[in-house]
């Protein structure tokens, strides 16, 4: 199953490849100057750690050349990826969250990740009042409003 991926999580992933990119060229230009100063050992250490950057931007290249990329309309009527959601839950005065799949959970930005089990049912909905029915617990969501988050 192919990932989706909204423009602005698809610009996040390159920015991400672009950074490491960066600190791979830096470490691999210090390598030879840790050879000539005889430091075999920080060489080496650098040279592998070099080489897990690698690693990593490889991984984040496939994530991006397996992806779908969605290019949201202005407004949903349906909640889906890259939507910010306008909701209160359990009669709370309403806040903002962003639905991802980037991140698990991230309470600074009150990110809900897709594959949680409150993201799982989230997705699809329209604006109003849903009961969650949870292992743990229940709660009342209401979604008042659903928008990309450029437009605010």
């Amino acid at each position: 199953m192919s990932r989706i991926l909204t423009i602005q999580e698809l610009n996040t992933l390159n920015e991400k490849i672009k950074g490491l990119r960066a600190i791979t060229n830096t470490k691999l230009q210090s390598i030879p100057g840790l050879f000539a100063s005889r430091d075999e050992n920080a060489a080496h250490s650098v040279e592998d750690s070099a080489n897990a950057l690698r690693v990593m931007i490889n991984i984040l290249e496939k994530e991006i050349d397996g992806a779908r990329c969605v290019i949201p309309k202005k407004q949903n009527e349906k909640v889906f990826m890259g939507n910010a959601i306008l909701m209160s839950i359990d009669g709370d005065k309403p806040s903002k969250f962003i639905m991802s799949d980037l991140i698990e959970r991230d309470d600074e930005k009150m990110a809900i990740s897709s594959s949680s089990p409150v993201g799982r049912i989230l997705l699809g909905k329209g604006v109003g009042r849903y009961n969650i029915i949870l292992p743990k617990k229940n709660m009342e969501v209401e979604i008042y409003e659903i928008f990309f988050p450029e437009e605010e």
